[in-house]
């Protein structure tokens, strides 16, 4: 029992993705069920489309420089809170997570205004960040315990200066919380369509932004096409990381079998 319980619940949450990609195999200009023939012209018009194309090639770098931007506020913002400590401004590090987006992108739009055209992208590429620092910080912080702490301060303590102690001994430690905090807030800016709607210039759309009013129009299946890909290259993406992070953990194994710094 404990074991199908878990099975049924990821069934029910992986079912959804699973219709998409049945969908986007259909021969039919509008979605119906069942699909009785398959088909890849959804996926032949995503590529050719420049459109399409272009929004998903703009999508794949701004979500890759928000979560690259995410993780480095999360980082300095965690190292530099002492063990123990809660500072003030530990609150407004996770308010960016209570915030509602419609509101926060109406603000920044009015802003955007006044900024020649090309900066609404850089504007729209922090604005993500920002969302991702929150799920990155509370990552990196189930790594930066006391044992992080004392294994930098063991490593002063035989002779390693600061710089190397970070580079040998605490960031390696660190980089499998790095890859998971730059896949969530990656994979937020991917996904998030309310600031891309408000601050994407026209022709400039992000893929969230070009998807969610296609829909409004018409049940096209190149969405579900176009989410297709996204949902092979997260999961190319995933399976790197895990396959480099286990490949690390090997490499890092002692004599007892045991992982360094665990």
């Amino acid at each position: 029992m404990r074991r199908v319980v878990p099975f049924v619940a990821a069934l029910l949450l992986l079912a959804p993705l699973g219709l998409t990609v049945w969908l986007a195999f259909s021969p039919d200009a509008f979605f119906s069920l069942p699909v009785q023939d398959a088909s890849t012209r959804w996926f032949g018009l995503a590529v050719g489309d420049e459109r399409w194309r272009g929004a998903l090639l703009r999508s794949v770098w701004m979500a890759g420089l928000s979560g690259l931007v995410a993780v480095g506020l999360a980082l300095l913002a965690g190292l530099s809170i002492r063990q123990g400590e809660k500072p003030w401004w530990l609150a407004a590090l996770l308010l960016p997570a209570c915030i509602p987006h419609a509101a926060w992108a109406m603000g920044l739009l009015a802003w955007v205004g006044q900024l020649p055209g090309w900066a609404g992208v850089w504007v729209l590429v922090l604005a993500h960040a920002v969302l991702g620092v929150p799920v990155a910080f509370l990552v990196l912080r189930l790594r930066l315990d006391v044992t992080h702490h004392a294994l930098l301060a063991t490593a002063r303590g035989l002779g390693a200066g600061p710089v190397a102690a970070w580079w040998r001994v605490g960031l390696p430690r660190l980089v499998p919380a790095l890859a998971v905090g730059f896949l969530l807030a990656g994979t937020l800016a991917l996904h998030e369509p309310v600031l891309g709607l408000f601050l994407c210039p026209p022709g400039g759309e992000t893929l969230a932004a070009l998807a969610w009013p296609t829909l409004r129009s018409s049940l096209t299946p190149v969405v579900a096409a176009v989410a297709t890909l996204t949902l092979v290259m997260g999961l190319g993406v995933a399976g790197a990381v895990v396959w480099l992070w286990g490949l690390e953990r090997r490499r890092g194994r002692g004599p007892d079998g045991r992982v360094a710094g665990d």
